[in-house]
């Protein structure tokens, strides 16, 4: 009798670490994704509990502080217990060691070099992975160990199975509750590395005032599979103190972060990679305002932004993410208004370069007259008929304001810049014991001329070293910087029309401080 109970104990001690081992399935709910890199996910469940406990996938990348778990109503958390811990899963054969792991006490024929007359055949026993080794027992009743790999062909007498058990080391969360219950809601918060989303737009002119606006949200995911939850997209820059920080429920922990330094400096934007800003919500317009030409770019649903402090969330609904994938979505499709404007910008040594023709560039100005600010992200600019103008970036776009987009350099637009010295006066600041400094005075002008056959407008900007006296043509002058040398920089800047062939003229005056 004592024999019969220590082995039933045995039995439901066994069985009570099988159930232990258990992991949890809990279901996303709500996804939110950054473009910096990192995603917010919830995760809900109905699980059931096993001497005041049950198994849960343990986070593998969640950021410093940012895992949180509840339960249901009558179940209080005691403590969360997690550690590495080798399970079984089920699926398909995919090599010979499968195969024959599947297949132990079924009748086996091994075959070298295909000959008959060169044949084991008999009841696998059993089948060592480490080694390669088959035991099998012959008819005679004696028993074979042989290495798998010496056999060219292997048959089994009966049909195979083709599923087989693999041993899965896997991080495990077990919580242990102080309650007794058999079941109890579990949900999980945490914010995570290893998903982010990234925008790009498309400009589709529509006549000579109006463009189509549309964005799509290319999400990339590495980090996990989230089927059927809702997702959203977060546009802006928020605090992430410890976003390249791990929290210690990791268990990379202690190599990644401790022996690593404990680097726990705030996350470093660069908009040129991370394209982080904020976005614009949906201008509601009807149909009939819309471009309708020979035949129409698919049409978006057109999510709503929602304003949650300093971010826009986008509501993309329920969507599959799975891991290594890219999923493509559309977000947002509106009309804007555009102006067709050209600008050149003359560097503080532009008029000395032997009067040479100076770079000119074509841009689309685009109003942003949407609800929010338009975030940063790449453009493909097509024209009505949907040939490509340009690849470029569109910028942080605040509402009411306007953003250029550039296409490309203007060859049939002109600008040179000349200057002449008027004035000097001798000696009139020291600069050191014999060191004096000349005052100087020039007069700049610039020569605009338009060889297109249409009107423009163009923006010249002007940089000086040294003091704006004067400009005309309604130039604005802005006060730069303040050197360590002699002079200050400013800009004088300019917003000139030309009529088709038309030539201008536009004058400035400076004065600055020289040294001989």
């Amino acid at each position: 009798m004592k024999y019969f109970l220590g082995i039933a104990f045995s039995f439901n001690f066994l069985f009570m670490l099988q159930a232990q081992n258990v992991v949890q399935e809990l279901q996303p709910t709500r996804v939110s994704i950054f473009k910096n890199g990192t995603y917010f996910v919830k995760k809900t469940a109905n699980v059931q509990v096993e001497r005041k406990s049950f198994s849960i996938a343990a986070p593998t990348n969640v950021l410093m502080g940012s895992f949180w778990l509840a339960t249901g109503k009558g179940s209080t958390v005691q403590s969360i217990v997690v550690k590495s811990d080798t399970l079984q899963i089920a699926g398909s054969c995919k090599s010979l060691s499968d195969y024959l792991k599947a297949n132990i006490n079924k009748e086996i024929s091994l075959y070298r070099n295909n000959q008959e007359k060169d044949m084991i055949t008999g009841v696998l026993l059993d089948y060592d992975r480490v080694g390669n080794l088959v035991k099998i027992r012959l008819a005679d009743k004696k028993i074979c160990i042989a290495k798998a790999s010496d056999f060219d062909k292997i048959i089994f007498a009966v049909s195979g199975d083709t599923s087989c058990t693999r041993d899965w080391v896997q991080p495990v969360a077990t919580v242990h509750i102080q309650e007794n219950s058999n079941s109890t809601l579990a949900s999980t918060l945490s914010l995570q590395k290893g998903m982010q989303w990234v925008p790009s737009y498309l400009l589709k002119i529509v006549n000579e005032k109006e463009a189509t606006l549309t964005m799509k949200a290319t999400i990339v995911n590495r980090e996990e599979t989230l089927l059927q939850a809702d997702v959203d997209i977060v546009i802006g820059n928020p605090e992430m103190f410890y976003g390249t920080t791990l929290d210690p429920i990791c268990l990379g922990y202690l190599g990644n972060s401790l022996l690593g330094g404990m680097d726990n400096n705030r996350v470093t934007y660069n908009v040129a990679t991370l394209t982080n800003g904020f976005s614009q919500t949906v201008s509601n317009r009807r149909e009939e305002d819309s471009y309708s030409g020979e035949y129409d770019l698919p049409e978006y649903n057109g999510k709503t932004g929602d304003k949650m402090e300093d971010l826009y969330i986008y509501k993309l609904g329920k969507i599959d993410l799975e891991k290594d994938a890219t999923v493509l979505v559309p977000v947002i499709s509106t009309n804007v208004n555009y102006e067709d404007v050209y600008s050149v910008t003359l560097n503080t040594n532009s008029a000395f370069s032997n009067n040479k023709a100076l770079e000119v560039f074509h841009q689309y100005r685009i109003l942003n007259n949407t609800a929010a600010p338009l975030t940063t992200g790449s453009v493909l600019v097509v024209n009505a008929t949907e040939m490509p103008i340009a690849q470029a970036q569109l910028n942080y776009t605040p509402v009411n304001s306007k953003q250029d987009i550039m296409l490309s350099k203007a060859i049939d637009v002109q600008v040179k810049n000349e200057e002449t010295e008027t004035k000097r006066e001798k000696a009139v600041k020291k600069l050191a014991k014999v060191e004096m400094a000349d005052k100087v005075f020039y007069t700049g002008t610039i020569k605009l001329n338009n060889y297109q056959n249409k009107k423009i407008k163009i923006t010249v900007i002007k940089y000086i070293e040294g003091i704006v006296s004067d400009a005309n043509a309604n130039g604005v002058v802005k006060k730069v910087k303040d050197n360590n040398g002699l002079n200050s920089t400013s800009s004088i800047k300019w917003e000139i029309e030309l009529n088709p062939g038309e030539k201008k003229e536009i004058l400035y005056n400076y004065n600055l401080l020289e040294t001989e």
